[in-house]
Protein backbone atom coordinates (compact mmCIF):
# COMPACT_ATOMS: atom_id res chain seq x y z
CA UNK A 1 0.00 0.00 0.00
CA UNK A 2 1.04 3.72 -0.86
CA UNK A 3 -0.11 6.63 0.16
CA UNK A 4 -1.38 8.68 3.12
CA UNK A 5 -2.20 6.71 6.20
CA UNK A 6 -5.70 8.57 7.03
CA UNK A 7 -6.37 10.24 10.80
CA UNK A 8 -9.71 8.31 10.38
CA UNK A 9 -7.96 4.98 11.20
CA UNK A 10 -5.65 6.36 13.84
CA UNK A 11 -8.63 8.03 15.77
CA UNK A 12 -10.96 4.72 16.22
CA UNK A 13 -11.52 4.86 20.20
CA UNK A 14 -10.83 0.87 20.28
CA UNK A 15 -7.37 1.43 18.36
CA UNK A 16 -4.82 -0.10 20.62
CA UNK A 17 -2.44 -1.34 18.12
CA UNK A 18 -1.75 -0.27 14.41
CA UNK A 19 0.83 -2.10 12.27
CA UNK A 20 1.37 -0.43 8.87
CA UNK A 21 4.99 -1.53 8.25
CA UNK A 22 6.78 -2.45 4.96
CA UNK A 23 4.63 -0.44 2.70
CA UNK A 24 5.07 2.72 0.30
CA UNK A 25 2.96 4.89 3.12
CA UNK A 26 4.71 8.43 2.86
CA UNK A 27 2.77 10.59 5.22
CA UNK A 28 0.58 10.46 7.81
CA UNK A 29 -2.94 12.30 8.91
CA UNK A 30 -3.06 14.33 12.07
CA UNK A 31 -2.74 11.94 15.39
CA UNK A 32 -1.15 9.28 13.40
CA UNK A 33 1.75 11.57 13.71
CA UNK A 34 1.89 10.91 17.09
CA UNK A 35 0.44 7.50 18.06
CA UNK A 36 2.10 7.50 21.53
CA UNK A 37 0.13 10.25 22.52
CA UNK A 38 -2.85 8.37 22.41
CA UNK A 39 -1.16 5.15 24.21
CA UNK A 40 -1.45 3.67 21.07
CA UNK A 41 1.53 1.00 19.97
CA UNK A 42 2.38 0.81 16.26
CA UNK A 43 5.27 -0.26 13.68
CA UNK A 44 5.51 2.49 10.83
CA UNK A 45 9.04 0.77 10.03
CA UNK A 46 10.08 0.26 6.23
CA UNK A 47 7.96 3.00 4.76
CA UNK A 48 8.89 6.12 3.12
CA UNK A 49 8.18 9.12 5.74
CA UNK A 50 11.18 10.57 5.61
CA UNK A 51 11.63 12.29 9.38
CA UNK A 52 11.03 8.73 10.85
CA UNK A 53 13.69 6.36 11.67
CA UNK A 54 14.23 3.00 10.11
CA UNK A 55 12.25 3.78 6.57
CA UNK A 56 13.12 2.25 3.20
CA UNK A 57 15.52 4.97 0.90
CA UNK A 58 14.55 7.65 -1.83
CA UNK A 59 15.44 5.02 -4.41
CA UNK A 60 13.25 2.51 -3.29
CA UNK A 61 10.30 5.05 -2.74
CA UNK A 62 10.68 7.24 -5.45
CA UNK A 63 9.26 4.58 -8.43
CA UNK A 64 5.88 4.04 -6.23
CA UNK A 65 5.91 8.01 -5.23
CA UNK A 66 6.11 8.79 -8.85
CA UNK A 67 3.69 6.48 -10.73
CA UNK A 68 1.13 5.60 -8.26
CA UNK A 69 -1.56 3.47 -8.30
CA UNK A 70 -5.26 4.53 -8.43
CA UNK A 71 -7.09 1.01 -7.53
CA UNK A 72 -10.82 3.17 -8.08
CA UNK A 73 -10.00 3.40 -11.43
CA UNK A 74 -7.27 -0.06 -12.09
CA UNK A 75 -9.69 -2.14 -10.28
CA UNK A 76 -6.74 -3.61 -8.05
CA UNK A 77 -8.10 -7.47 -7.52
CA UNK A 78 -10.64 -7.34 -9.47
CA UNK A 79 -10.66 -10.34 -11.69
CA UNK A 80 -10.36 -9.29 -15.75
CA UNK A 81 -12.80 -9.39 -17.83
CA UNK A 82 -16.00 -7.47 -16.35
CA UNK A 83 -15.81 -4.05 -16.46
CA UNK A 84 -15.29 -1.21 -18.68
CA UNK A 85 -12.90 1.85 -17.92
CA UNK A 86 -13.18 4.76 -15.71
CA UNK A 87 -13.86 5.43 -11.84
CA UNK A 88 -15.10 2.84 -9.80
CA UNK A 89 -17.81 3.67 -7.81
CA UNK A 90 -16.61 3.22 -3.90
CA UNK A 91 -16.57 -0.41 -2.49
CA UNK A 92 -18.63 -2.09 0.24
CA UNK A 93 -16.09 -3.23 2.46
CA UNK A 94 -18.09 -5.15 5.51
CA UNK A 95 -21.37 -4.79 6.97
CA UNK A 96 -21.82 -2.39 9.96
CA UNK A 97 -23.65 -3.51 13.09
CA UNK A 98 -26.97 -2.42 12.73
CA UNK A 99 -28.72 -0.06 15.00
CA UNK A 100 -29.47 -0.93 18.94
CA UNK A 101 -33.31 -2.05 18.45
CA UNK A 102 -33.21 -1.74 15.38
CA UNK A 103 -34.24 -4.56 12.50
CA UNK A 104 -33.15 -5.10 8.66
CA UNK A 105 -29.62 -5.30 6.93
CA UNK A 106 -27.47 -3.35 8.19
CA UNK A 107 -25.67 -0.66 6.21
CA UNK A 108 -22.27 -1.59 4.06
CA UNK A 109 -18.97 0.41 5.34
CA UNK A 110 -17.65 2.50 2.20
CA UNK A 111 -14.25 3.49 1.31
CA UNK A 112 -13.82 6.99 0.87
CA UNK A 113 -12.38 8.14 -2.34
CA UNK A 114 -9.18 7.24 -3.24
CA UNK A 115 -6.18 9.50 -1.33
CA UNK A 116 -4.16 12.14 -2.31
CA UNK A 117 -0.78 11.87 -3.88
CA UNK A 118 2.43 11.55 -2.08
CA UNK A 119 4.07 14.99 -1.46
CA UNK A 120 7.59 14.85 0.11
CA UNK A 121 9.00 18.03 1.05
CA UNK A 122 12.49 16.93 2.31
CA UNK A 123 13.12 14.17 -0.59
CA UNK A 124 13.14 15.71 -4.82
CA UNK A 125 11.54 12.79 -6.39
CA UNK A 126 13.15 11.62 -9.27
CA UNK A 127 16.78 13.05 -7.27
Amino acid sequence: MSGIVPEGVCILPKLENFTYSYNFFCEEEGVCRNLTSKGVAFDDRRNCLPEKPLQRTKEQCNPVIEHPVDCYKNQCGVPSGGGGGGASPPVALAPARSHPGGGGAAAPVVLAPAPRPCLIASWVVGE
